[in-house]
């Protein structure tokens, strides 16, 4: 038997102890993500994405990435964006809007600074994360209202996981094929 511990000096990521708020998730095929949208924000929104399938174009701020399956989006509160996939690839997509979120260091609802790179490349965590947002969007899209609250357990480490990232891309931000 294996059996791992948590690290009693554990300390959340999270500013004066707020909770981050999950306020949809949405499961978006290519017959959606082939539609042409209108470059758009959102005030108090975190906007993350997750590229299950094909690749698309999108727009964060001034900044235009060629995206690809397994990339992360974040949008961060107030950035302009707009996202157009390929009809020829078939983008679908996980999307989840955040709100309530405060990292030390950042503006109330920011994953990313500025300068860093809007889109992340998952790698070889990209099956479980996809996983991760499946079950949430499973358990959300449920009527059972016991399983909702159970999103959170998923919620909290996948937002952990997507800091990490960041920090572990930082190469990456630089050398991202903009176009």
């Amino acid at each position: 038997m294996t059996q791992y511990f948590i690290n009693k000096d554990f300390h959340p990521s999270f500013e004066d102890g707020t909770i981050p708020k999950l306020l949809y998730i949405c499961n978006v095929d290519s017959t959606h993500t082939s539609l042409p949208r209108a470059m758009h924000m959102h005030h108090d929104v975190l906007e993350i994405i997750f590229i299950k399938e094909g690749s698309g174009g999108h727009l964060i701020g001034d900044r235009h990435y060629k995206t690809i399956k397994g990339d992360i989006l974040i949008y961060n509160s107030g950035v302009l964006h707009d996202e157009y996939g390929n009809p020829d690839t078939n983008m679908s997509v996980f999307c989840c809007g955040i709100t309530n979120l405060k990292l030390s260091g950042f503006p109330k609802n920011h994953l990313v600074s500025k300068d860093s790179s809007y889109v992340l490349r998952s790698g070889e965590y990209a099956t479980n994360i996809e996983s991760l947002l499946e079950m949430m969007y499973s358990q959300i899209s449920g009527k059972n209202q016991v399983q909702k609250k159970h999103v959170v357990i998923c919620f909290v480490p996948l937002l952990r996981s997507f800091c990490k990232f960041h920090r572990r891309t930082s190469y990456y931000q630089n050398q991202r094929n903009h176009y």
